[in-house]
């Protein structure tokens, strides 16, 4: 991809499970019981319901009673996570494997901790543990797959991904989309331009609301020459999301490639405009200079007034 185009990786599974309490044995409803739930309880209760400011108090408490502590501990681990609270996480799922190190989704949501806070050689480690174990996880694949794109290890992320489409659990699944998405992208990274195309058309055929598979498909298509079909698809993330500052910026370089020097500055203004709303600072700073040109361009082509 040219180097204008930033790609922010953001796609990570976060499908932990949360440990509840199983249910009562039958002989116990022939005795009175507390009906009350226990701190334990309202922690799953209050997850449920993406709750997890009090989710956090009500396993905080567990933990404190000693009421299953170690899947307090894990869940806890991954409610730090969903308030990037991560070294908060790596603590907790520490905590959770210290009392239990069969727990593999300690191991995985801390390889999650690790990867949010950059700590690529700890999150490996992390998700290697699952996978020898557990050697059918997919999600412990596709997250080592997005570590290994962070160290640029790029064959080797195409291999993990290409292992956790591998499982039956993914079969047409929105999950399954965003793999082949990342997956596209390592591709369209190594120049493998018609391999690319084929991996985000087949997320996009799973999942036609993936807006980043329709992006990454417009670069490959641009890359590859077929800017009919690369403007084509930036149509269609921007009717799905027209916030999306990354297409009005490589839509705006197209055109400028194009000689449509009115399409590309209308589509740098837009980029700035939404860097500016999403603070992206840097972008915003360096397309600016972009838009004088561009503009000086225009001026220089128009005819005088006076001529």
């Amino acid at each position: 991809m040219n180097s204008f185009v930033k790609i922010l990786l953001s796609l990570i599974f976060l499908l932990a499970t949360v440990f509840s309490i199983g249910e009562l044995p039958v002989m116990a409803k022939q005795i009175a019981i507390n009906t009350q739930p226990d701190s334990f309880q309202q922690g799953v209760a209050e997850i449920k319901k993406h709750n997890y400011p009090q989710a956090l108090i009500a396993f905080t408490e567990a933990i404190d009673l000693n009421i299953k502590p170690a899947s307090a501990y894990s869940n806890r681990c991954l409610i730090h996570i969903q308030l990037n609270n991560y070294p908060a996480a790596v603590d907790d799922c520490t905590g959770a494997i210290q009392l239990n190190p069969n727990n593999l989704e300690a191991y995985l949501n801390r390889g999650i901790a690790y990867y949010r806070m950059s700590n690529y050689a700890q999150a490996l480690q992390d998700y290697q543990q699952v996978t020898q174990t557990q050697q059918d996880d997919y999600r412990a694949y596709y997250n080592q797959g997005l570590v290994n794109f962070a160290l640029s290890n790029y064959e080797q992320a195409l291999q993990d991904y290409q292992i956790a489409l591998q499982s039956p659990l993914l079969h047409n699944t929105p999950q399954q989309s965003l793999i082949y998405t990342d997956k596209g992208l390592v591709n369209l990274k190594l120049e493998n331009l018609s391999t690319a195309i084929a991996d985000l058309s087949q997320a996009i055929l799973l999942d036609d609301s993936n807006q980043q598979a329709y992006f990454y498909r417009g670069c490959a298509r641009q890359k590859n020459n077929d800017y009919t079909a690369a403007l084509e698809d930036f149509r269609q993330v921007l009717s799905l999301n027209p916030h999306y500052a990354e297409v009005y910026h490589v839509r705006g370089w197209l055109y400028h490639k194009l000689g449509r020097e009115q399409s590309a500055l209308a589509d740098f203004k837009l980029a700035l405009h939404y860097f500016n709303e999403q603070g992206k600072t840097e972008a915003y700073q360096q397309l600016i200079a972009m838009v004088e040109y561009i503009q000086q361009i225009i001026t220089r082509s128009s005819p005088s007034l006076y001529g």
